[in-house]
């Protein structure tokens, strides 16, 4: 209690570099963990921003959902509107 965890998301994710699924990284994908982005910026002595490709960046920041932890029950919602929304034939990750 009292600790938080954070690691980097990792480069890959929904669908990730993967054709099929999400390829997400752990330990990103453990519910115990609050998974942070890639930002940019600061290292050229600019604004931190996200890095996409909207942003003008060659790579972009993992994410995705976990086929080996079930989804949270606060995050159920969230995920279940993102899967029927945004993928097209990539599995659910449940």
């Amino acid at each position: 209690m009292g600790v938080t965890i954070l690691a980097a998301s990792g480069d890959d994710g929904a669908p990730g570099s993967s054709s099929c699924g999400y390829d997400l990284s752990f330990p990103a994908s453990s519910p115990y963990v609050t998974a942070v982005g890639a930002t940019m910026g600061i290292e050229s002595g600019g604004a931190e921003v996200v890095c996409s490709t909207s942003t003008g960046s060659v790579i972009t920041s993992g994410g995705g959902f976990s086929n080996v932890f079930s989804t949270p029950a606060y995050q159920r919602h969230a995920v279940n509107n993102y899967v029927n929304r945004y993928t097209s034939g990539a599995a659910s990750g449940e």
